[in-house]
């Protein structure tokens, strides 16, 4: 019997091979690249997600102060997210990113540290003012030609879960062994540990910023045409002139004229 091939098209989740290609996921462009730069600060902020409850516990609080301190990091990054946007559109994406990481950090440190309800309160606050993923999603949407952009969003939806999966892991394994491999992390704690390395992770994620090369040439073209086409559409087109306005003078005989009709 003679054998007849059908092709059949599969479709591929969350669009990660349209528009990709190998250079674009080479091991330079990632380790030094802004899904580094998102891995480490999801990473920052899973990581601390399994000890934060027992932190909270240990320190002599209830579960509802848990859910104050988890709300307050959510509000401070609903309520600054249109000001960080607003800021990296006028101080650069790269320079935005790298001091709200370095805030992020600062956060964390100050969690490690804390030694009072208010102290927490006052980390997370900060944790939340710091890094936001709405910047990078911003930087994707200037630099990313429409046939590429649903790739690229894909594979930074693919570095997020990543993030997801490593940090609890990471944050679970140092609250448990920390402890027993370091001897100034027993008089911390491991969940304190826990937090100081998220802190760490925040500031490799800074680094990694410091030397990424982002194209800001291509978001001040791309600006640019946008001012330049909104310029032009508020200027009346050649196309449609306004017709020019005849002025007749009056001269009178038509009313002279009745008049002596009468």
């Amino acid at each position: 019997a003679e054998e007849i091939w059908v092709p059949v098209p599969i479709p591929l989740p969350m669009g990660i091979a349209k528009g990709w290609h190998p250079g674009a996921c080479g091991p330079a462009t990632f380790m030094c690249g802004p899904y580094m730069i998102i891995l480490l600060a999801q990473l920052g902020q899973t990581v601390l997600v399994p000890v934060l409850p027992f932190l909270v516990r240990e320190m002599g609080y209830s579960r509802s102060a848990y859910g104050v301190l988890q709300s307050a990091t959510w509000m401070s990054q609903t309520i600054l997210s249109p000001l960080l946007g607003a800021l990296s559109d006028s101080l650069g994406r790269r320079n935005v990113i790298f001091v709200s990481l370095l805030v992020s950090a600062a956060g964390c440190l100050l969690l490690g540290l804390s030694s009072s309800y208010p102290m927490m309160l006052a980390a997370r606050v900060i944790t939340g003012s710091g890094f936001q993923i709405a910047l990078f999603r911003a930087y994707f949407a200037d630099t990313t030609s429409k046939d590429k952009r649903t790739g690229t969003f894909g594979l930074m939806g693919v570095t997020l879960n990543g993030a997801l999966i490593l940090g609890p892991l990471i944050g679970g394994a140092v609250s448990e062994f920390a402890p027993a491999l370091l001897q100034g992390a027993t008089a911390l704690g491991g969940k304190r540990v826990c937090a100081l390395v998220a802190c760490a992770i925040f500031i490799s994620g800074a680094l990694v910023c410091a030397l990424w090369q982002p194209d800001e040439k291509l978001i001040d073209s791309r600006l640019s045409r946008q001012s330049s086409s909104a310029n032009l559409s508020r200027q009346p087109s050649a196309a449609s002139p306004t017709p020019p306005v005849q002025m007749e003078r009056s001269t009178g005989e038509g009313g002279s004229g009745g008049g002596g009709g009468g």
